[in-house]
């Protein structure tokens, strides 16, 4: 068997965040109504996560995630779903919002979004300009 499908989210040029994301390609696992699936991480932000599973997930419901911060260690975090974005093949796609982190919590992610490679950085200033010259036109 082959590598499994790499999902790369499309940032759109209306979209607007709280706090900073940054990519995020790595394994989470989400329990949700007793039921634990493992699924792939797109992005983070010390306001929630994108990430997609094989199986659907209701608007509103109440998720414990487990991740791994890079060269920061493992994460529990409640969360709960604000949105599904459109499927990709057979995958869910949908956007979290955490809820009550802790500061020790909110620190590792902090920590992990602010140090964004130059790579990212610059494809994030592409995808903004992109966004703006799609929107004059």
């Amino acid at each position: 068997m082959g590598k499994p499908p790499v999902f790369i989210p499309t940032p759109l040029a209306s979209d607007s965040r709280r706090s900073p994301r940054r990519a995020f390609n790595r394994a989470v696992g989400v329990l949700s109504d007793g039921q634990y699936v493992t699924g792939q991480a797109l992005q983070i932000s010390e306001g929630g996560l994108s990430f997609v599973v094989p199986e659907a997930l209701a608007r509103g419901a109440k998720l414990v995630l487990t991740l791994a911060i890079p060269g920061a260690g493992s994460l529990v975090l409640r969360a709960s779903v604000a949105n599904e974005r459109a499927k990709v093949g057979s995958m869910h796609s949908y956007g979290v919002e955490f809820r009550a982190l802790d500061l020790h919590q909110r620190r590792m992610i902090r920590s992990y979004v602010s140090a964004k490679t130059q790579a990212e950085a610059e494809a994030d200033v592409e995808a903004d300009i992109d966004g703006q010259v799609q929107e004059r036109h």
